[in-house]
């Protein structure tokens, strides 16, 4: 059966808050040989399973949790790459168009129906070179490496808005802008904010990585509607080894990136300095 090869050993979140039906639903993905890495009934529970939860493979959501909506879930999977499919008693049009692009199925749910909308989602989707070739890091790789790159490649749509990486946290994914713009935010230890810098389809996050540095100074907001593609940290690591390539290349943007930076905090000083002057201070 091909769902159950595609779903064999996956470790798949249920998010549904009526309990019987959560319960169904685990034992019959335990039947097709997934690994339930939990079941919540609301958006909070589900937050926090996402953020001790390793490996996650895909999720099944219920849209209406007891009058909360799911959708905070859903941008969280999204942000992460994580596959999802919503089972809902609602009209699909009650999703966002954010979302669009996600499988909706309706309650009741069909075994069958539900086994194949399910297999699709977590089997990865192929990344056609074309759009690799949009981020401009990847379209300078030999064509030989960045073949090799594709399957550990997912391509994500992402929210405006959306946060990517958290300020001295951990770098979990690499993310390659195809036509999003994030914004590096500095956060000062007194919880002021401001704008140190702009990625988008010219770079690349997660530079520090290939030195060694697994953690991001900055927080990184999607200020656009867009795309892009991201791969594992743990992947990234990994395949700088074999292509010295993209090393250099993402030093080279982790410079041209610190210049921007610096340029950006000479801007912001002369602003405040004429502000002060402007009005006396």
């Amino acid at each position: 059966m091909v769902a159950r090869e595609a779903l064999e050993g996956k470790r798949i979140l249920v998010v549904e808050d009526d309990y019987h039906t959560a319960t169904e639903l685990a034992s019959w993905l335990a039947d097709l040989g997934a690994v339930v890495a939990g079941a919540s009934p609301s958006v909070d529970i589900a937050l926090e399973l996402i953020a001790s939860t390793r490996d996650l493979d895909g999720a099944i959501l219920d849209i209406n949790l007891g009058g909360e909506m799911v959708f905070p879930v859903a941008d969280e999977l999204e942000r992460l790459g994580v596959p999802f499919v919503f089972a809902t008693a609602y009209e699909p049009d009650i999703v966002p168009a954010r979302h669009a692009d996600k499988i909706v199925l309706r309650k009741p749910l069909d075994d069958e129906g539900l086994a194949l909308a399910l297999s699709r989602s977590v089997r990865p989707r192929s990344v056609p070179l074309e759009v690799a070739c949009r981020n401009e890091i990847l379209a300078r790789l030999p064509r030989h490496q960045l073949g090799n790159l594709l399957p550990l490649l997912r391509h994500i749509a992402l929210p405006r808005g959306a946060v990517l990486e958290v300020a001295n946290q951990t770098i979990s994914r690499v993310y390659f802008p195809t036509d999003f713009v994030g914004s590096l935010i500095a956060v000062g230890s007194a919880g002021s904010r401001i704008e140190a810098g702009l990625i988008g389809r010219e770079g690349m996050t997660g530079t520090g990585i290939a030195v060694g540095d697994d953690r991001t100074p900055h927080e990184l907001i999607n200020q656009i509607e867009g795309e892009t593609l991201a791969m594992a940290a743990d992947d990234f690591l990994l395949f700088l080894k074999e292509c010295p390539e993209l090393e250099i290349l993402a030093a080279r943007f982790a410079r041209s990136l610190g210049i921007q930076v610096s340029h950006t905090a000479l801007a912001n000083g002369k602003f405040e300095v004429s502000a002060l002057a402007t009005h006396g201070g």
